[in-house]
């Protein structure tokens, strides 16, 4: 999507520059570059549900995607400051079981270079993509 960011004393202004049908061409071109060069992506979306500029994001990035269906894109929102406002980071382990799947089937390589024993290795060539 595109759009403009006023910073004020108060808030974050946004104003969204482009309408739907210019923003859906563009995201399209953009997944399909994305799934040509990975097998596989996963949309985090980190934004706030509560701050309205972020929901704003949010609400146009989930048109675009339920609008666009993706095989191989799988896209799932957190709102990590209401999850973490408290300050206990351990809450994270909700969305990682939640994503515990999609990880599993993306993995990452992992290697002890102190004795250069692999401990895990990527399956095939995946992404994981951060909206926010």
């Amino acid at each position: 999507m595109f759009f403009q960011e006023a910073p004020s004393t108060m808030s974050t202004q946004i104003k969204i520059t482009r309408n739907s049908q210019f923003t859906n061409h563009a995201f399209l071109e953009h997944m399909k570059i994305l799934a040509g060069d990975w097998s596989y992506l996963l949309c985090l979306n980190l934004l706030s549900s509560t701050k309205k500029e972020e929901h704003q994001i949010t609400e146009i990035f989930e048109n675009l995607v339920r609008a666009n269906p993706f095989n191989r894109i799988k896209y799932e929102f957190f709102d990590y400051l209401a999850v973490t406002k408290s300050g206990k980071l351990d809450k994270i382990n909700i969305l990682i079981q939640k994503i515990r799947p999609m990880l599993d089937n993306m993995a990452f390589y992992v290697e002890n270079e102190a004795n250069k024993t692999m401990h895990l290795t990527q399956k095939g060539r995946n992404k994981l993509f951060f909206v926010g």
